[in-house]
């Protein structure tokens, strides 16, 4: 039984920005958070853009408006976050002014999809953030393109750390090899570990392979926090040792699975890759 190598990949990417923005000398009356919601919205529309408000980005602008960093504030209220932006406004209740201003930043909102606001009357935090997680309902078509990408990789000559490789052969899809990944995958998730190696049972990549019902040789690739097949399969080539695993010409056959893990674990999203050798 040939047992070949496994790679993964360990960080997720998280961008956590802040800016503080000086409002009008004359205060207005002040304004609740309530009231500042149509504001917020308005701004973003503004932007060409509609963002769900999101009551626990809502409590870390609370927690940041009185004093905290962005990233613990988002983290103490179990958001799993990919990307977050933070703007705090000094704007003395001056609605108007507060639209504006943030009408302004419309370049920063890149693909955020939800937001957060607090306010004390005189200063506004308003939190944009894009969550770390993938939508499920389109897994097999994410799966899909993972194989698509997978081979187009490989259909190239690439350099992998100081190693020039070849290009190498497309991959065929293989339902024994899924198993085995979603097995793995999941099992990341239930236990929160990474690795190729289940610390309950033991089993290692070829084991979870042979009882799926595969015989050949097995190579692993582990992803973690990545959104989309695409970032999942670049961080891949970004590191030498997975890159040299997904252009090995000897694999044949691939399965893979995604999903997402939990407040709890140690990371938002898993995607495994499983390359067979007949």
């Amino acid at each position: 039984m040939a047992r070949m190598p496994f790679r993964f990949s360990l960080t997720p990417f998280l961008l956590l920005l802040s800016f503080s923005l000086g409002g009008p000398a004359a205060p207005a009356q002040a304004v609740n958070a309530d009231a500042l919601v149509p504001v917020v919205q308005g701004a973003f529309k503004k932007c060409g853009r509609t963002l769900a408000l999101n009551d626990a980005l809502s409590r870390a602008a609370r927690d940041v408006l009185l004093g905290k960093e962005l990233q613990p504030a988002i983290k103490a209220q179990q958001f799993a976050v990919f990307r977050a932006e933070e703007w705090e406004l000094t704007f003395h209740g001056n609605t108007t002014w507060a639209a504006n201003t943030l009408a302004r930043q419309c370049s920063k909102l890149g693909d955020m999809r939800q937001y957060g606001l607090s306010t004390d009357g005189q200063k506004l935090v308003v939190i944009v953030a894009q969550e770390a997680s993938v939508d499920l309902t389109h897994k097999a078509r994410w799966l899909a393109e993972f194989l698509t990408l997978t081979n187009r990789a490989r259909a190239q000559a690439r350099t992998c750390g100081d190693r020039r490789l070849n290009a190498a052969g497309p991959l065929r899809w293989d339902s024994r090899l899924e198993v085995a990944a979603q097995g793995h995958v999941q099992a990341m998730i239930r236990l929160n570990f990474r690795g190729h190696v289940n610390p309950q049972t033991g089993s290692e990549p070829w084991q979870r392979a042979q009882a799926a019902g595969f015989r050949g040789g097995v190579g692993e690739n582990l992803a973690y926090g990545m959104l989309t097949p695409q970032d999942a399969v670049s961080e891949l080539l970004r590191s030498p040792a997975h890159c040299e695993n997904l252009m090995d010409s000897r694999w044949k056959l691939f399965g893979a699975s995604v999903a997402n893990g939990t407040a709890a674990t140690l990371f938002p999203t898993y995607w495994a890759q499983v390359f067979g050798a007949p």
